[in-house]
């Protein structure tokens, strides 16, 4: 893990943290906390995913590899240990700006200095699904601040043995796979459609058309594999998780064939 230290790496060890944000994740979302997180926020987040991906956790290592949660472990330490300090944080905040400012200058010639956006202040609240200088989403003022992506595979309630219970129950009452069963999945853990969509970058058309059997509507065979994989780790789908995916193929291949539609 980089160090963030006060010596004559300094600067570029944070401005490379910064720009790594802009292709991956920043540190705040590694956190899973917005940017106006207080300190308390920080660690209170901090506390709570460390306990998640710590070794021992046998529902976690389920889902994940030992090696993927390790390297969780070391960006959820490095953001930590940057975020937490202040003089840091600001130093970080300074650079992710100057940053993503940049990114946009070069799609832009026009846009604004980066130094005339202040970072004490919260932007402007102007349109709804406008990008703020974080690059992050603006909800209207009477909507609630929108979460930033969540770095977890899986929804936080997944490893809860009461909900591992209920997953197990459903899976064992469906004999088929079809999307009646995806639904249940996902709202027995109160996880919302956005939520979903968010977290794993399946489209919400999709998600929408998987867990309603609208066929017509989705891709390829191929791709449909791929979402319902990942759509169920993230759902924390355990076990039989190839066997429920081949028979919602099979349901899928299925409406294919009744409506004369060639299998691709």
């Amino acid at each position: 893990m980089g160090g963030f230290e006060k010596d004559s790496g300094y600067g570029n060890d944070i401005k490379a943290a910064a720009l790594g944000s802009l292709s991956g994740q920043s540190f705040y979302e590694v956190l899973e906390i917005s940017h106006d997180a207080s300190r308390i926020q920080i660690r209170e987040a901090y506390i709570r995913l460390k306990n998640t991906y710590s070794q021992g956790n046998q529902a976690l290592y389920s889902l994940i590899s030992e090696e993927d949660a390790q390297e969780s472990l070391d960006s959820l330490e490095e953001a930590y240990r940057v975020l937490y300090d202040d003089r840091l944080r600001k130093d970080y905040d300074q650079a992710l700006l100057e940053a993503k400012s940049k990114r946009r200058g070069a799609l832009d010639p026009f846009a604004n200095d980066p130094k005339s956006v202040s970072l004490t202040e919260e932007p402007a609240a102007a349109i709804e699904g406008e990008e703020d200088v974080w690059g992050e989403r603006k909800q209207a003022a009477n909507k609630p601040r929108k979460e930033t992506a969540n770095t977890m595979r899986f929804a936080g309630s997944a490893l809860s043995e009461n909900i591992q219970e209920e997953i197990s129950r459903i899976i064992t009452q469906s004999e088929e796979c079809e999307g009646s069963v995806l639904k249940a999945l996902r709202e027995v853990q109160g996880v919302s459609l956005d939520e979903l969509q968010e977290r794993t970058k399946v489209s919400l058309q999709y998600i929408i058309a998987l867990e309603n059997n609208d066929f017509h509507t989705l891709p390829s065979i191929v791709y449909v594999k791929g979402f319902l994989k990942i759509l169920f780790q993230y759902l924390g789908v355990r076990t039989n998780t190839e066997q429920m995916i081949d028979k919602y193929l099979e349901y899928l291949k299925h409406w294919q064939k009744s409506k004369g539609i060639e299998q691709s």
